[in-house]
């Protein structure tokens, strides 16, 4: 959680959607273990045994440098495509083709197809939409 507070700066879901995620048939957490301690992992979702989309990736990379859990995590992710034989192993989100995304670099190195359909953006409202965009803008300056 706290790299979504200290460097996105975007809130994250609560608690309770990844529990929910869990208990759910449709739903993966995937977690990394060195000498019984979790030091990472990957939230998943399947949409009906055609793609695995990779959600959340988290990882204690800082402490684990050698290991690098988070890049662990994304393998895990992939094996259970395998595993499951699903077609589709989704990592989602490169950002913006014109705006440099050391995030796209980092999925880029597992192969694979760089897809890019555009952002889909569908506003049912406008009003409440524009003010959750500046609470978010409020949000990141407060925690900076």
């Amino acid at each position: 959680m706290s790299i979504y507070r200290n460097k996105v700066k975007t809130p994250l879901f609560p608690f309770d959607f990844f529990e929910k995620l869990y208990q759910s048939d449709w739903g993966r957490i995937l977690l990394i273990k060195y000498q019984n301690q979790i030091i990472g992992g990957v939230t998943c979702s399947i949409l009906k045994n055609k793609t695995l989309y990779h959600w959340f990736v988290a990882g204690l990379d800082e402490r684990f440098k050698s290991i690098r859990p988070s890049t662990l995590a994304t393998w895990a992710a992939i094996d259970r495509t395998l595993k499951e034989r699903i077609p589709i192993s989704d990592m989602m989100g490169a950002g913006k083709a014109d705006e440099n995304y050391g995030v796209r670099d980092f999925k880029a190195a597992f192969g694979g197809k760089l897809v890019e359909y555009g952002r889909f953006l569908c506003i049912l409202n406008p009003v409440l939409y524009h003010i959750g965009k500046i609470g978010v803008k409020i949000l990141k300056r407060i925690k900076q």
